[in-house]
């Protein structure tokens, strides 16, 4: 419960500030992947 408080107060304040927002685990990796093979598209779950 501390760590979640943590990242929520720690994430909300660098999106106020318009800072980079840190990953935790896999997202900052599929976010790149996604990104460097041309985005999201619904025809991606097809």
């Amino acid at each position: 419960m501390a760590l979640d408080a943590h990242f929520t107060i720690e994430q909300r304040g660098r999106n106020s500030n318009g800072d980079f927002m840190n990953f935790n685990g896999t997202a900052g990796v599929w976010k790149d992947m996604y990104r460097t093979s041309g985005g999201w598209s619904a025809d991606t779950l097809y």
